[in-house]
């Protein structure tokens, strides 16, 4: 949708929810495919979504689709869902030992909050791709060059630039959220609680979803 006021519509809410449940165990891989899949009264999800245009009074669209799926016990999804259903996280985990209650609770509430708040990209440095890097590379170094900069010194400006502005969207570089724990950064806080209990934890995948974006 395209405003708060539907996205806090009961109507409208109840709708995603049950196109969230109806895809639930459905086997797609694109937007396109979803959209295709046979729904309510033999209409395609497509069609259905386009008749509730004029129910809401403005454009509803699916417009991202993630599947997270726990392939084996030691992997856990953390869900979360912003109090004014704005934002919502999907997290897969993977624990090498078995996580009690408690501590389940405490990494799934961090880490899905440091998705919510700090709204990163990417999972890790790896998780970007080449071009992306290259063109932040060309455009801090051209940028460098046109202050007067040698050539030498522009190129690593520009290293330091790019690094700095992947720290703010890749998820295990960005600061911490949490300043009470004294962590720099997420990837710190995950090793905090490998140390915790005494085995690894590997964050797979995410997905962060927000009303308009």
């Amino acid at each position: 949708c395209e405003t708060d006021f539907v996205g806090r519509n009961e109507k409208f809410v109840e709708l995603a929810k049950n196109i969230t449940e109806f895809l639930f165990d459905k086997d797609f891989s694109t937007i396109d495919e979803a959209l295709n899949l046979e729904y309510k009264d033999s209409k395609d999800l497509r069609t259905f979504i386009n008749e509730n245009i004029s129910v809401f009074g403005e454009n509803i669209r699916l417009s991202r689709v993630k599947v997270l799926k726990a392939q084996k016990e030691s992997e856990i999804i953390f869900d979360y869902l912003h109090f004014n259903n704005r934002v919502g996280v999907l997290v897969l985990i993977d624990s090498e030992k078995e996580l009690d209650e408690e501590i389940k609770k405490e990494l799934g509430n961090k880490v899905v909050f440091q998705i919510a708040s700090m709204k990163p990209v990417y999972l890790d440095l790896s998780s970007i791709p080449n071009e992306e890097i290259e063109e932040q590379k060309r455009m801090a170094f051209e940028q460098a060059k046109s202050e007067g900069k040698p050539e030498h010194i522009a190129q690593k400006i520009a290293e330091g630039k790019v690094l700095k502005i992947f720290e703010e969207s890749v998820l295990l570089e960005q600061p911490f959220f949490d300043d009470s724990m004294k962590l720099p950064k997420f990837k710190d806080y995950i090793k905090f609680m490998e140390s915790k209990i005494g085995g690894k934890i590997v964050v797979k995948d995410f997905a962060r979803f927000e009303i308009g974006k």
